[in-house]
């Protein structure tokens, strides 16, 4: 049972990190997503609430971001996030703040689902397995003046929460790469740089090279199978913990490098932290006390007196916790279709406190059409413009750099979401945002009308792509 509790524990200082770098994230995520305040969180945005409550069928979900459209509503929630992710950051009141800081991201990603990618579950349900840490042990304002415990390394069944869901994440991932492009062709990282929408400078240099391609995707598909099994080495843990660390940290840094991806590789990492073994630590903490955090003493406290109260307190929070754990292994499981959906109880609560995962990434398969929005004003004398280029006369060529179109991945996964035809409906509500923006910034140009045009391209073998096709996904008038 010991050898079980060590394979598990995490050291306090390694979480502490992890809290200061996931209050980073918070905040550069809630930058970004303030950008876009009205485009995507208000009533006269792409979104509205009646959209989402008529057509996404996600009225019970969770979220605050529902009590009002108004821009100076959103605005005040976003300006509480701010402060709740800034407590976090300096771990004042953690656990509340923590506790806070989940909330209002479960408020926020539930009222925009359509901009939502893993990175965004990540971060949320790293952050529910945090309002049950100690986060605020090290490197805290909730620390300072405040003895330490000799023991570093910490148990308990929010860690073995922290860590499965890190697992889960790489091998239930490989597990759902079922196609021959991962299994047996290795063409899984040519068609995914093959993605214009996705692909970054670095990608496309490193995509003329068709071997390295291949030798790519055969290392990506058995780290993530292999890899995370790394986490439950006994022998020499704090070596393999290096290992598995650097390994999927490098592995992070080359997806942010070549594929536009958003938050997601900044996040993971952020959460990789809490897994920085303790040898590593103490070069990490002998170099953060001597410079930036005042060194505290320790104290042993291993006879600590509990009330019955306290144990009650605490058999419960731990029962609870275990039955979470459970629950996330067998929703991972049910992922890849290795238990019936019917095993998982109360299936409504977990998706209304989104404590639902799926680590799908560029799977079973990477998808193959690929392509380009234009935006067709249509003016009263019915010439056609193009909307998003300050009414210059339509081009349908390909863009040099098609990642360069979107302000951020957040319009892009939107885009592509927009796409799927269970989600035609939305298109109108795109439609319509596009044209009051076009005839407020426009006022001297108007336009009856416009379209949302999709040129279509089928990403081939052998580097071949298909003649663009242009679809007209909608054509409105107001």
């Amino acid at each position: 049972m010991n050898r079980i509790k060590d394979l598990f524990s995490l050291d306090l200082r390694a979480l502490a990190l992890m809290r200061i770098a996931l209050g980073l994230i918070l905040i550069f995520d809630l930058s970004i997503r303030l950008s876009d305040l009205t485009a995507f969180y208000g009533d006269s945005g792409v979104l509205p609430r009646e959209a989402v409550i008529m057509l996404l069928n996600q009225k019970d979900f969770l979220s605050l971001h529902f009590l009002s459209g108004e821009p100076y509503v959103i605005a005040a929630l976003f300006l509480i996030a701010f402060w709740c992710a800034f407590h976090v950051l300096i771990g004042k009141q953690s656990k509340v703040y923590v506790a806070l800081s989940w909330l209002l991201l479960l408020s926020i990603q539930n009222r925009n689902t359509l901009i939502g990618q893993a990175g965004d579950d990540v971060l949320r349900l790293a952050l529910m397995w945090g309002m049950f840490l100690p986060l605020q042990e090290y490197y805290s304002l909730d620390s300072r003046n405040k003895e330490k415990s000799s023991n570093i390394n910490y148990f308990s069944w929010a860690t073995a929460g922290l860590t499965m869901l890190i697992f889960s994440l790489y091998f239930f991932s490989a597990c759902m790469k079922t196609s021959p492009e991962w299994t047996s062709e290795y063409t899984a990282v040519y068609y995914a740089l093959g993605l214009d929408q996705i692909a970054l400078p670095a990608g496309k240099w490193l995509y003329s090279y068709p071997t390295a391609l291949k030798v790519m995707t055969a290392v990506i598909y058995y780290i993530e199978l292999l890899g995370p099994f790394l986490l439950f080495i006994f022998w020499k843990k704090n070596f393999f913990r290096l290992v598995f660390f650097t390994l999927f940290v490098c592995f992070h840094l080359g997806l942010s490098a070549t594929l536009f991806i958003g938050f997601f590789p900044a996040i993971v990492i952020a959460v990789l932290i809490g897994f920085l073994p303790s040898a590593a630590m103490d070069v990490i903490n002998r170099r953060l006390e001597k410079k930036l955090f005042k060194r505290a003493a320790l104290s042993v406290n291993e006879h600590t007196e509990f009330s019955k109260n306290q144990k009650w307190k605490g058999v419960v929070s731990s029962s609870l916790l275990a039955l979470l754990c459970v629950h996330q292994f067998v929703w991972n499981c049910k992922s890849v279709g290795w238990v019936s959906p019917s095993l998982i109880p109360l299936q409504s609560v977990a998706w209304n406190l989104r404590l639902d995962q799926s680590w799908g990434m560029f799977a079973p398969g990477v998808f193959k059409e690929d392509g380009w929005f234009v935006f067709e004003g249509i003016t009263k004398e019915q010439t056609v413009i193009d909307i998003s280029r300050d009414g210059q006369k339509v081009r349908y060529g390909k863009p040099k750099l098609i990642s360069a179109m979107f302000k951020n991945d957040r319009w892009r996964k939107y885009t592509e979401n927009l796409l799927m035809k269970r989600n035609h409906e939305l298109r109108f509500y795109y439609a319509a945002y596009l044209y009051r923006n076009w005839t407020e910034r426009h006022p001297e140009m108007p336009i009856e009308g416009l379209r949302l045009v999709y040129m279509k391209e089928l990403t081939l073998p052998d580097y071949r792509f298909s003649e663009p096709k242009r679809e007209v996904l909608l054509e409105w008038y107001p």
